[in-house]
């Protein structure tokens, strides 16, 4: 079957980024539903299209339910929910459902860096934690030497190093070598 990049896309996109939600959905929302949580300003044959893909993915994986968000040039053009929450509630999906994503964000994340890199506004060289760092010292006390030579490009290639439970005291974990 031929199809357009356009189509590709968002087959494989859609269902990379709904293949770790299946059945993992978590019932707490970010607002309450109303009749604007739908949103859609694509044409009619996208939304069928959309919604054809949806059905298929949610009957093969026996997925319950999901939301798709598609933005263009920064703003939602389409918010919708497809299926239920669970089988006994009947409880249907909206885009406002939060789900567990599981590691499915981390392309996004990449691809959202690399775009601030291309604009000038990150390296990956910077320094994250720490004075020195991106985030300073927003989320804590100065961090301990190790943590503060830590890049973008440590993070994104998961070379930092690791944190181990092992010896740990009170819940608190201690960074190892790489």
């Amino acid at each position: 079957m031929r199809q357009s990049r356009r189509t590709f896309v968002s087959r494989i996109g859609f269902a990379g980024a709904m293949a770790a939600a299946g059945p993992m959905i978590n019932p707490r929302r970010v607002h309450a539903a109303s009749a604007d949580d739908a949103l859609s300003e694509l044409p009619e044959s996208e939304q069928q299209a959309i919604a054809a893909i949806a059905r298929e993915f949610m009957e093969r994986f026996k997925v319950p339910g999901l939301s798709v968000a598609i933005a263009r040039e920064g703003r939602f053009v389409l918010r919708h929910g497809f299926g239920v929450t669970d089988g006994k509630t009947k409880t249907p999906v909206t885009p406002g459902h939060l789900f567990r994503i599981a590691s499915v964000s981390k392309p996004f994340t990449a691809a959202a860096i690399f775009s601030m890199i291309e604009q000038g506004r990150l390296a990956l060289d910077d320094l994250v934690f720490g004075e020195k760092g991106r985030l300073g010292l927003e989320f804590g006390k100065t961090p301990p030497e190790r943590v503060k030579e830590i890049t973008v490009h440590h993070l994104l290639t998961h070379t930092c190093g690791g944190w181990s439970n092992k010896g740990a005291a009170k819940g608190r974990s201690r960074i190892i070598e790489s």
